[in-house]
């Protein structure tokens, strides 16, 4: 279902261009992208983020003029380096579904088989740009770390969830069948009469926990 709204405020996106390229916001970015008439979710994006405008792969830049879809490709790209790094935030296909709205928005909109063909390429070759969350996305590092959200629970589960396979992997090539004993080698054994097994799971349980839990929201900016 395509919002009812996609409106940026509370001006037109202002940028200017780097000597590689791309564009730095000078000033905040505000865009409306609810989905209903009583809904509001809004995406702020803080000067001195830097984007490439189109966020289309390349060798698919040519389906639409990046002027058509430049605020779509600002909001993309912030969505992939800040709102794509917590789980349930704004994951892959919802940014994706992001850029076509706003690119079907506007006075300057693109044509709908645009849209639809440029989503149909982020969905297809999007991933490598989703995980690799370019560093380079702030000139100001420190801009960096107070307007995106943070991820500290996705890097705790992955530590648990390595924790886990590891000391599983040292149980099962030390200690053999006894890992599913009550009484084992200490080698695979939290404590002499505990085996290692329970907490193995204890850890896969909480990295579960935390994975699934909804993330933290972006952080809104001041308005310029």
């Amino acid at each position: 279902m395509t919002p009812t709204r996609v409106q940026p405020h509370p001006g037109a996106l202002r940028v200017e261009r780097l000597p590689d390229g791309r564009r730095q916001l000078v000033r905040d970015l505000r865009v409306d992208v609810s989905r209903d008439v009583d809904g509001s979710d809004i995406v702020d994006i803080p000067r001195d983020f830097v984007t490439d405008y189109s966020s289309l792969p390349w060798g698919t830049r040519w389906l639409v003029h990046w002027s058509r879809v430049d605020v779509a490709g600002v909001v993309h790209d912030y969505l992939y380096r800040c709102g794509g790094k917590v789980r349930d935030t704004y994951p892959k296909g919802q940014s994706d579904r992001i850029w076509r709205w706003i690119a079907l928005s506007g006075d300057r909109r693109a044509w709908r088989y645009q849209a639809w063909l440029g989503w149909f390429a982020l969905r297809l070759f999007g991933w490598w740009a989703f995980r690799r969350r370019d560093a380079r996305a702030y000139t100001d590092k420190a801009d960096q770390s107070k307007s995106c959200p943070r991820n500290w629970r996705i890097r705790l589960a992955r530590v648990l969830v390595i924790l886990a396979g590891v000391l599983g992997a040292l149980g099962i090539v030390f200690g053999g069948a006894p890992l599913l004993r009550s009484a084992c080698p200490w080698t695979i054994c939290i404590l002499p009469s505990l085996p290692l097994w329970p907490f193995l799971l204890l850890l896969l349980l909480v990295a579960a926990v935390l994975w699934a839990l909804p993330g933290e929201p972006s952080r809104q900016t001041e308005e310029a």
